[in-house]
């Protein structure tokens, strides 16, 4: 009878550890599946931070773009499918195409365009359709994106806010100018008797 007691012990005691390995399999395997499941998100949280520092540094790159010199930035081919990044020369200027940024081994794919923005024709409210264009206004659109992301947007509208004076006294040069001027300078388009042979002055002829 002793004998027997100790080999059902015996396998009792093997029943007992496969149960044991079985169930540390089990818990390793959970853990394992949450471990990976945290770096995979800790990783897309990475991922997302630097997708949106180099979003708004694109943003604020735009501003500075459109504060430098609204002409250049207003004359931008416009819509969706025209794509540009700013070339971080001297002086800042927008350049047709996408940028790639590389980030931590993470390649970043970035690129803004514009849209012209209308104005409700009563109010100064932004019209989503109908409205007269607003000169002074643009809609700059930032998109990034990366890996198998969908990406990010960030939406900004621009506006001429700083004014400038056109001061010109001096017409020496003659007729040699038209369309729209950016300075002064000396030049004028037409005049019909004038003599402005004399700098600083205009006279009409005869007199």
């Amino acid at each position: 009878m002793l004998v027997n007691f100790f080999k059902n012990r015996k396998g009792q005691a093997l029943v007992e550890l496969l149960i044991g390995v079985s169930i540390g399999a089990l818990i390793l395997g959970s853990s394992a599946g949450v471990i990976v499941s945290v770096v995979n998100s800790n990783s897309r949280v990475a991922k997302s931070k630097a997708a949106t520092q180099l979003g708004q540094e694109l943003i604020d790159d735009v501003r500075v773009l459109a504060d430098k010199n609204w002409k250049s930035f207003y004359e931008l081919s416009k819509g969706s499918t025209n794509h540009y990044y700013v070339a971080t020369s001297t002086p800042l200027a927008a350049v047709l195409g996408d940028e790639v940024v590389t980030r931590n081994g993470v390649a970043y794919t970035r690129w803004f365009f514009v849209e012209n923005v209308n104005r409700a024709t009563s109010g100064d409210n932004i019209a989503t359709s109908g409205g007269v264009i607003d000169p002074s206004t643009q809609k700059a659109v930032v998109r990034i994106t990366w890996d198998n992301a969908d990406g990010l947007t960030f939406t900004q509208f621009m506006t001429r806010h700083k004014n400038f004076v056109f001061h010109q006294s001096d017409w020496s040069q003659g007729i040699n100018s038209s369309g729209t001027l950016i300075k002064s300078g000396s030049l004028y388009a037409s005049t019909t008797g004038v003599n402005a042979s004399t700098t600083g002055q205009l006279k009409l002829n005869g007199f």
